[in-house]
């Protein structure tokens, strides 16, 4: 279920704006990539003036899959098979990003990721900060072998739910981190932890998941920003959730957002 407030979070993010367009030349750009709470947090700094690039891909949770668009968009084109495209009830998608990632035919999806790409790699370039948050440690492995991006609502029984090892993670992000020096060396890399809880992962490994990624994030040489831990321990409280009880409301977003700015 989704309030009004995330309902129109989507709503803005789902209108795709990837390239910087604001009136003031000086303000900060910001790119952000990963949960669902990074097109909040984009709402909050534009809000603030900031200009913001967020989530073209759509959402994504895995740190594998977020890493993997931010190689396609410094290293170009990828192929039909990285982008793992199936067709599923009359329509085509890629497995490899979110719903905003769906056509009708797949010359059309591949001709709408291409033009994804190349505004990314223009917004990517020109911003100051990159700001990943990550959202479970837990991968979804399509047809039990390839890692994906969101399942895209096909069947359940596609997919096999495994925890990613940690040596797995810091392995592909050390390198990431490495690729991204070299190609943008003035750019900032923040990495956090996104305080929505997966609780159809069940609380244990809900929590699993967070614990895996902030061990991650302390292992990286970039900033760490603990957006997850202070709407757990600082606000400590579900008055600043949503009515799911998963996600943080608006209230929540404005406090994290300003204390990020800080």
């Amino acid at each position: 279920m989704r309030t009004n407030f995330y309902r129109s979070m989507e709503q803005a993010a789902s209108t795709l704006k990837i390239s910087f367009d604001h009136p003031n030349p000086n303000a900060q750009r910001y790119y952000l990539m990963g949960s669902c709470f990074s097109d909040s947090m984009k709402m909050q700094l534009e809000s603030r003036g900031k200009q913001v690039a967020s989530n073209p891909f759509g959402t994504l949770f895995h740190p594998h899959a977020i890493s993997q668009w931010l190689r396609f968009t410094m290293d170009g084109i990828p192929n039909e098979e990285a982008l793992f495209l199936v067709e599923h009830e009359g329509e085509w998608r890629s497995l490899m990003g979110g719903k905003v990632l769906r056509a009708d035919s797949k010359e059309s999806l591949r001709a709408r990721i291409n033009n994804l790409l190349l505004d990314s790699k223009q917004a990517l370039a020109q911003a100051e900060c990159l700001v990943i948050t990550l959202g479970t440690a837990h991968g979804w492995y399509y047809e039990g072998k390839h890692l994906v991006g969101n399942c895209q609502r096909l069947p359940q029984q596609a997919f096999e739910q495994r925890l990613t090892p940690l040596n797995e993670l810091t392995r592909d992000y050390a390198e990431l981190l490495e690729q991204l020096a070299l190609n943008y060396p003035a750019l900032k890399v923040i990495v956090s932890v996104s305080p929505v809880k997966h609780w159809r992962l069940g609380i244990v490994n809900n929590l699993l998941g967070k614990a895996r990624l902030i061990e991650l994030a302390h292992s990286l040489n970039c900033t760490y920003f603990p957006g997850y831990e202070w709407v757990s321990e600082v606000l400590r409280d579900y008055s600043y959730y949503e009515s799911d009880g998963c996600h943080p409301n608006e209230i929540a977003v404005q406090r994290v957002s300003k204390f990020f700015l800080k």
